[in-house]
């Protein structure tokens, strides 16, 4: 029997070759996340620009912050060994490296004067310590930007008592884990619905790009073809820029 971020691996190796034709979500928060980038950044004067994408996926958010910054070396992370090769066809830059590795058992932070992630790290195995993590290994004068859809989406899959997808972070949790008095820090929520004829049709959403493995036991799917009724699925999607000032 698989572990469940075997499991996990496995959906995402499979959802791969989907995966770019069934982002439309991910693509639009990659975009939106992107212009948040533009608005909050500050004038930086890195010597050498670092960038770390955790949970690059093809690179959606790699290719896009190559057109705003000039990366001298950037580094893509993802557990998927099928996403991984994909984003070396996309990510052309001439020193991007890649790395198969579990995001959870990263720990070079440091490296790094600029770590981000689209829609990725609410896959952690525990969410608030790999923020955590990330906040204090940070180096100083050095940004992350991320987005995830918090714990207040799918309040319509969560009246009709459907559960197919890991728990999400609760943001305000997140958010007490950055000293707001000595950092430079913005957030924005962003909310989005898309609808479908039946619930059974937002799994197979899921399941063209990877994200139908769960961390938590879910519903069998026999549960989802009983119910026939059109549905909108909302999802509430944090956006963090923090620049760590101070330690």
């Amino acid at each position: 029997m698989l572990k469940k971020n075997d499991k996990i691996r496995k959906c995402f190796d499979n959802g791969s070759l989907h995966y770019d034709n069934y982002s439309e979500l991910q693509k639009q928060v990659c975009n939106e996340l992107v212009n948040f980038y533009k608005i909050c950044k500050t004038p930086d004067s890195f010597s050498y620009f670092r960038g770390l994408d955790l949970g690059s996926g093809t690179g959606q958010l790699s290719c896009q912050l190559c057109k705003v910054e000039k990366f001298d070396e950037l580094h893509l992370v993802d557990f998927s060994k099928n996403m991984i090769e994909l984003a070396k066809k996309k990510v052309l830059l001439k020193n991007a490296s890649f790395q198969v590795k579990d995001f959870d058992t990263f720990s070079r932070f440091d490296r790094f004067n600029f770590i981000f992630s689209n829609m990725s790290l609410h896959w952690s195995r525990d969410f608030e310590k790999l923020f955590s993590d990330l906040v204090k290994n940070m180096t100083l004068n050095s940004n992350l930007l991320i987005s995830f859809p918090n714990s207040r989406s799918f309040t319509t899959l969560k009246k009709l008592k459907i559960n197919v997808m890991n728990e999400l972070p609760d943001e305000k949790k997140i958010l007490r884990l950055i000293n707001k008095k000595k950092n430079y820090f913005k957030y924005k929520e962003l909310f989005l619905k898309k609808k479908y004829m039946r619930p059974l049709d937002f799994f197979y959403d899921l399941r063209n790009i990877g994200a139908n493995a769960s961390t938590k036991k879910t519903n069998k799917l026999f549960h989802l073809r009983k119910l026939n009724s059109k549905i909108s699925v909302d999802y509430n999607i944090s956006f963090i820029f923090f620049r760590k000032l101070k330690k």
